[in-house]
């Protein structure tokens, strides 16, 4: 299948999955960043639109712009990355494994951290800003004005060793995935899987790699939080560790957890069952011509 078609598929999916859950991903992203006491869900829901929107829903939707070119191109990208690393391994090694899942995911997810992480800088920066906040970001062109201004190129690549630590969910989720989705297909006369597999199969893979990797995401998140004028480096890889061990305990590591899964889970199911579905229509498409 040509490289196009992957791209495609993977855009399709990141675009759809962004446009559903975008207020969930902000919530995670606060939750993350917060050193106070867990609200819940609905707590946290009600402040936003009660405190900062006065009665309306738009800042639950910061950041989206960011949010979805940023999934566009990673999910493009990643997908497609994917499938030729797996595609070579399978050539060279004449099998596929766990193994070569995992591999194939982790060094597809680094790549695209690297080329994505500025856009997810701005994302985070948005996400966490006050809706009413007189020196928030106008939008993404003011937001990365102000941060090479502020701080350089160096502060649009805030947390990228985290981001590229996190690919590690990436890869189990693409392993987990790719074994279930073996085991459907050794089950079934179909060459692709039916909608409500594709769904079953993203939903339990995004599971387990989110529960896996969840504390890189918190350590991620504080990280490309902005700075403190007073103390530059309260954001670095160790401080945010240390001062979260001292702070909060484990339990701070894995703060925003429930709200991820809630997120993150039927996400998945999107993302893998809107990918499967495009990929197979062109497919389809490709047969008949």
């Amino acid at each position: 299948m040509s490289t196009t078609v992957h791209i495609i598929s993977g855009s399709s999916a990141g675009l759809v999955s962004t446009l559903m859950f975008h207020p969930l991903t902000l919530l995670q992203t606060r939750l993350q960043c917060s050193n106070s006491a867990a609200k819940g869900i609905i707590n946290s829901v009600k402040e936003i639109i009660l405190v900062e929107g006065k009665g309306s829903a738009k800042p639950l939707f910061q950041g989206l712009s960011p949010a979805l070119i940023g999934s566009t191109v990673v999910w493009g990208a990643y997908f497609c990355l994917y499938d030729q690393l797996k595609g070579y391994f399978e050539k060279t090694h004449n099998y596929s494994n766990a193994g070569i899942h995992l591999t194939c995911g982790f060094l597809s997810g680094a790549a695209t951290s690297v080329l994505v992480n500025p856009i997810f800088v701005i994302k985070t920066r948005m996400q966490l800003q006050n809706y009413n906040s007189k020196t928030k970001y106008s939008g993404v062109s003011n937001a990365f004005k102000t941060i090479i201004k502020e701080e350089g190129v160096v502060g649009l690549y805030k947390g990228l060793l985290p981001s590229i630590l996190e690919t590690s969910q990436g890869a189990f989720q693409f392993m987990f995935y790719e074994q279930i989705k073996q085991k459907f297909l050794e089950n079934s006369e179909n060459k692709g899987l039916t909608t409500a597999q594709s769904l079953a199969a993203g939903s339990i893979a995004k599971m387990f790699a989110t529960s896996i990797s969840y504390p890189i995401q918190v350590v991620k998140a504080r990280t490309q939080m902005k700075p403190n004028p007073q103390n530059p480096s309260s954001n670095s890889i160790s401080n945010v560790i240390k001062t979260t061990w001292m702070k909060e305990g484990i339990s701070g590591f894995f703060k925003g957890l429930g709200v991820s899964l809630v997120r993150v889970t039927p996400g998945a199911a999107v993302t893998f069952c809107v990918y499967e579905t495009v990929k197979n229509m062109f497919s389809n498409t490709i047969v008949k011509n």
